[in-house]
């Protein structure tokens, strides 16, 4: 319930990529809690992803046009804890491999074009 009324709240009036933002922030408040590592909230992050396009096409169940567009918040939601890393443990591993294997789980549904941006700037 909390993350529907967070990532819903004003929606209506945004643009596209502000409600990826929103929607993506919403799923950073839910999935970061203090104590657990950044491994383990990327791993229920990938496990969220549903098939992907190859996975999709040998089961003759290819989403077509604009449905990929679900996972916008998802590249969001990694651009997001790309840019913060005040919330990563070094402890825990590195944040580049560990978001750089989200980012290549992404690519396989969707483009990682701006999720990928804080890796390499």
């Amino acid at each position: 319930r909390r993350f529907t009324k967070e990532a819903s709240t004003g929606l209506a009036v945004l643009e596209l990529k502000d409600r990826s933002r929103q929607i993506a922030n919403a799923m950073a408040s839910q999935l970061f809690a203090p104590g657990v590592p950044l491994r383990t909230t990327l791993a229920a992050f990938d496990a969220s992803l549903g098939p992907t396009n190859e996975e999709q096409r040998a089961t003759g169940k290819v989403a077509e046009g604009l449905a990929s567009f679900f996972y916008y918040p998802h590249g969001a939601f990694l651009e997001v804890i790309g840019r913060n890393d005040a919330r990563f443990d070094p402890a825990a591993g590195d944040p580049f491999d560990l978001l750089l294997r989200s980012n290549v789980a992404l690519t396989k549904r969707f483009t990682a074009e701006f999720s990928i941006r804080p890796l390499v700037e």
